[in-house]
């Protein structure tokens, strides 16, 4: 409990810093929205419910009244999230963290969009829907197994592309390998 309210006093000292001068309207928002959201998260881990809906509303206020970066929708997705599972509330808690799956998705953020998938496991499991639990774990396999998949691809294309630059095809027939570059390898 210590550490979450020296969190929780660091998040309060930047957002009643309110950075101004060289960020722009955008970052200035992006950030006392980003602080506030952060704080609210910490308030709900500590139990003062209270505390955290205010900071989410006035996350929102900042958020509805100022340019931000889409991505901010995600992260605010988790403040409602966390504050609806801790009220007990578990069908608003199941549909934030829907939400905040389909958010991450559209802004391309995989980490939280799989953090969204394992809230909303969580959540299940915590009703004891264990069918509903198991499907968001199968969710998050195969959206894991798609990453990994895109990543190998996104590899190859990296590698093809200098390949294709020298005019080389990059099959393993076309590569030549010499005895001294045999003998550097195993060195």
């Amino acid at each position: 409990m210590q550490g979450l309210r020296a969190l929780a006093r660091r998040f309060a000292q930047i957002v009643e810093a309110k950075p101004g001068g060289a960020l722009s309207l955008s970052s200035q928002a992006t950030l006392e929205c980003m602080s506030r959201v952060g704080l609210a998260i910490v308030h709900i881990w500590l139990n003062e419910m209270d505390e955290a809906e205010r900071l989410l509303a006035a996350a929102r206020k900042i958020m509805d009244s100022a340019p931000i970066k889409p991505w901010l929708n995600v992260f605010y997705a988790w403040g409602l999230t966390e504050l609806a599972w801790a009220s007990g509330d578990f069908v608003s808690a199941q549909a934030a963290a829907a939400v905040l799956v389909q958010l991450a998705t559209s802004v391309e953020h995989e980490q939280m969009a799989g953090f969204g998938l394992l809230l909303g496991f969580q959540i299940a499991e915590a009703q004891g829907k264990t069918a509903q639990a198991l499907q968001a774990l199968r969710q998050l396999r195969r959206r894991e197994q798609m990453i990994r998949g895109e990543a190998v691809q996104n590899r190859e294309r990296a590698v093809q592309w200098p390949l294709d630059e020298r005019g080389m095809e990059a099959s393993p027939s076309s590569i030549q390998v010499t005895p001294h570059a045999a003998k550097m390898v195993w060195m």
